[in-house]
């Protein structure tokens, strides 16, 4: 079994990654995972996803609060000067919905791939026969309407298609 520490270096490599290709920029994008214990793991809101660490990564309950008041970005895990507070992604009811209603995900990724954010700015879904490998891989996606980012809208638009989709695309966003 994987300990939090590495969870933590695991979401933070992630995103490292996905910023190398071009999957998000700067501070956008968010990863969760969740822990045995119902707890999740979920990257912090405002940081750099190509210069994110484990410090960045911060433990909430499965009902999104807080488990206790994490650090700032010092390195040490100590605080530095001029550190601030950090706080969970402001995605973190989107996250929060999919994990109550669905028991079998563990770990949830939101990027902005160019093409698909395209899509999704356009309000066209992306046809399943696009190439062979996405119904079998992939399935049905998803083209979940607006919501506001960092708002219960969001999550709540989201949850009529969470049980039947792994993949989602949402309006004006990504």
């Amino acid at each position: 079994m994987t300990d939090e520490h590495d969870l933590r270096v695991s979401l933070a490599a992630a995103c490292r990654r996905l910023h190398a290709r071009g999957l998000l920029a700067g501070a956008e994008g968010n990863l969760s995972c969740r822990l045995p214990n119902g707890d999740l793991l979920v990257t912090a809101s405002g940081v750099d996803k190509g210069a994110i660490d484990h410090t960045h990564v911060l433990r909430v309950h499965a009902d999104g609060t807080r488990c206790h008041e994490e650090r700032g970005s010092g390195r040490s895990g100590d605080p530095q000067p001029g550190d601030r507070p950090l706080r969970p992604s402001s995605e973190l009811g989107m996250h929060v919905a999919c994990y109550a209603a669905r028991a079998d995900v563990q770990a949830i990724v939101h990027a902005h791939p160019p093409a698909a954010t395209g899509f999704a700015a356009a309000g066209i879904s992306i046809p399943a026969d696009v190439l062979p490998e996405v119904p079998v891989v992939v399935g049905p996606i998803a083209l979940v309407p607006y919501g506001r980012p960092g708002t219960s809208a969001l999550a709540e638009a989201m949850h009529p298609f969470i049980a039947a989709h792994e993949v989602f695309l949402l309006a004006n966003h990504g």
